[in-house]
């Protein structure tokens, strides 16, 4: 390697060397392990307060939420027209798997 090169990793090094995980004795204050895992279960929130919407409160809807909702629909019509065609109405006839032999 240069010498150069050296000297910019250098910085890097001792800034990283201060960092406090380099000490062992952050590690002490670490919980004993007794042999069997430890279960946590997690805190619940309960509201003590009551969470429904002010009666006088009006969700309105944007314009982009109404265009990809629109976008959606069409996508749903599309896919339902490809699938749902049991009937054949088209005039072509349908298609028919070759067997090869």
């Amino acid at each position: 390697m240069r010498a150069d090169t050296m000297e910019e990793k250098a910085p890097a090094m001792t800034v990283m060397a201060a960092w406090p995980t380099s000490s062992a004795a952050n590690f002490t204050k670490l919980p004993q392990e007794s042999g069997g895992k430890m279960i946590v279960t997690p805190k619940a929130y309960y509201a003590t307060h009551d969470t429904m919407p002010p009666p006088n409160q009006v969700i309105m809807m944007t314009s982009t939420q109404s265009f990809m909702k629109e976008l959606y629909q069409a996508a749903d019509r599309k896919v339902a027209g490809k699938r749902g065609n049991g009937g054949h109405t088209s005039p072509r006839p349908p298609k028919h798997h070759r067997i090869c032999e």
